[in-house]
């Protein structure tokens, strides 16, 4: 398991934590890196390792000097499209998070992602526990998304 997520570890025993899961659903099927269910969502988490100052924009990302943007949004709107899917298949309603969270320390978030999160990996837990849900989520709901995030790839949890 990563550092982030053993960082994820510290929710607590309000959310479960799924890594390198794989998510088939709408005729597409994802492996997301990180999934954190808790009473205010469902969380899909990628990973960057970039260093130094790193731009955030509508068109993507921008490392240091490099001219021109990366867009890195196409894995989270996958992953996206298949957890809201999986749930769509089953009535079950959540909202839906996805965080591009950046683990290398020596990294500086300057501006924003109008779609999704940006964080620094010591931002992480703050971020997903302080987010505000449209509907919070019962105990049995975040064990039954769980449980349906899980379904047919064998159990990775941490």
């Amino acid at each position: 398991m990563d550092k982030n997520g053993k960082r994820l570890l510290e929710l607590g025993s309000s959310y479960i934590v799924l890594h390198s899961q794989r998510v088939t659903a709408g005729g597409s099927s994802q492996v997301i890196e990180h999934l954190a269910i808790g009473p205010n969502g469902v969380f899909h988490i990628r990973t960057e390792g970039c260093a130094g100052i790193i731009r955030l924009a509508t068109e993507g990302i921008q490392r240091g000097e490099e001219k021109g943007y990366e867009d890195v949004t196409g894995p989270l709107y996958r992953n996206e499209y298949v957890v809201k899917q999986k749930l769509r298949s089953k009535r079950l309603e959540a909202d839906v998070v996805g965080l591009l969270c950046f683990v290398h320390p020596d990294c500086r978030l300057e501006g924003r992602m109008p779609v999704f999160t940006a964080v620094r990996a010591d931002q992480l837990t703050e971020v997903i526990q302080s987010y505000k849900p449209k509907k919070l989520l019962s105990v049995a709901e975040v064990k039954e998304i769980a449980s349906l995030m899980e379904a047919g790839s064998g159990r990775n949890t941490g």
